[in-house]
């Protein structure tokens, strides 16, 4: 019965990961103590005997490709196993007919997950914790959130070329829909959820932005809203201030996307002369660091009130906030409208037709978080993604300040519009989807 079970899920793993990427290996333990570990990050699913035996059978068989593990003392250059599946059970599978929507996440994995400070070399450790009355509430909440995202299709309807390339470039795995909420600079001695906290997980999280226009719940077009320079009305609101008119991240000869980053790594720094550096490899290498510095001031003058936010690791705090937000938008959307919400962080994305619902649920989420009236806008599609059907299906209107006024969706937004050529793997995912559901 063990070695059944443990079958089982080597060859789910084995098919969701060729499906999303074939190059891709599976790591897993040959250690024998491995096995005996639990926690709640690694709960205690097999054991160790009738897990090896079924992937040294699965290899010596011609099934898998497996790769023999290594460690060294120091530990720095060690690695697991590896295994991948061969020609030989590609086509096994292929023979079932199988796609990434016959498989879905185990639900026991933990959702709430605390991390410590990252150490030189960028890497942070899992922290258990004792549970309180808020992380076993924000778990319900999250638990809730992915039963309902779990209960709809959620899809990209791209052609089956243009999911060629994506698999190429970033691989999609369907089957990832549970959401974790990750807090950052965790304290083992005393843990705090008091720094990040967003979500991650999804799919939908990982594609390029350009193709999140391309993303369907239910077969219907979808649109995302974000907030405007979220973290900058938090700021202000929290000094009792308006902010100030105009976009923040707009200055004179800087470009605005290099500027947003520029603010937002001097924000998330413990140090001006760490904040500069970063900001110097990633979005200025031409430049000298006095030129980078004198571009930094320049931003940051144009925010002396809160001058004092600035070098001191606010960025986690905001995104806690941020995330308390999305936590309230998801939650409100379901229980007073039914409509499930997919989170990226500060922005949201729902079936087109509940966007007014959305809008009056991100501002009165934010109002009750940060005391101010926020501001939103609509994500742009990728017109080099969209079909000649697709381009007349959605109009969104804005206002003279820049505020959404109107979205409209024709007849273009139906399922039976999107049954022609060239989409035939997005269909027979549908199909799928509704065959089991």
């Amino acid at each position: 019965m063990e070695s059944k079970f443990a079958l089982h899920h080597i060859l789910a793993d084995l098919f969701v990961t060729y499906s999303t990427d074939p190059k891709r290996y599976i790591a897993f333990s040959r250690n024998k103590i491995w096995y005996s570990i639990a926690n709640r990050y690694q709960p205690k699913r097999f054991a160790f005997k009738p897990f090896i035996n079924v992937a040294d059978a699965l290899s010596s068989l011609g099934y898998i490709e497996s790769i023999t593990g290594y460690h060294d003392k120091g530990g720095a250059n060690s690695r697991n196993a590896r295994m991948k599946a061969t020609a030989k059970l590609v086509q096994l599978f292929e023979q079932q007919n199988l796609t990434v929507m016959d498989f879905y996440q185990l639900a026991d994995m933990e959702c709430i997950i605390l991390k410590s400070t990252k150490d030189s070399k960028g890497r942070s450790e899992k922290i258990d914790y004792d549970d309180s009355a808020d992380t076993n509430t924000m778990r319900d909440n999250l638990k809730q959130i992915n039963e309902n995202i779990g209960n709809h299709w959620i899809d990209l309807k791209i052609t089956d070329d243009q999911y060629k390339a994506l698999q190429a470039k970033s691989p999609v795995d369907f089957s990832s829909r549970n959401l974790a909420r990750i807090f950052n600079n965790g304290d083992a001695k005393d843990p705090q959820f008091n720094q990040g906290g967003r979500f991650y997980g999804g799919w939908w999280l990982s594609i390029p932005s350009e193709y999140r226009s391309r993303i369907r719940i239910n077969g219907k077009k979808t649109i995302e809203l974000d907030y405007s320079a979220m973290h900058f009305y938090m700021m202000y609101a929290e000094k009792g201030l308006a902010i100030p008119i105009g976009d923040p991240y707009t200055l004179d000869g800087i470009e605005r996307k290099k500027a947003k980053l520029a603010l937002n790594t001097a924000l998330n720094a413990s140090s001006k002369s760490k904040a500069i550096s970063a900001i110097k490899s990633n979005q200025w290498p031409e430049k000298t660091k006095t030129e980078v510095t004198d571009i930094l001031d320049k931003l940051l003058n144009k925010h002396k009130a809160i001058s004092e936010f600035f070098y001191t690791g606010k960025g986690l705090e905001l995104q806690f906030n941020d995330s308390q937000v999305a936590e309230s938008v998801m939650l409100s959307m379901w229980n007073r409208h039914g409509i499930v919400v997919l989170p990226v962080h500060d922005s949201f994305i729902v079936p087109a037709a509940s966007i007014d619902d959305l809008k009056a649920e991100m501002l009165t989420s934010f109002k009750e978080i940060t005391g101010y009236t926020a501001k939103m806008k609509a994500s742009v599609p990728d017109e080099s993604l969209k079909s000649d059907l697709d381009k007349m299906a959605q109009v969104v209107v804005y206002d003279t300040a820049g505020n959404i006024t109107k979205v409209g969706v024709n007849a273009a937004d139906t399922w039976d519009a999107y049954k022609q050529d060239g989409y035939e793997g997005y269909r027979l995912r549908g199909e799928q989807w509704e065959a089991a559901n």
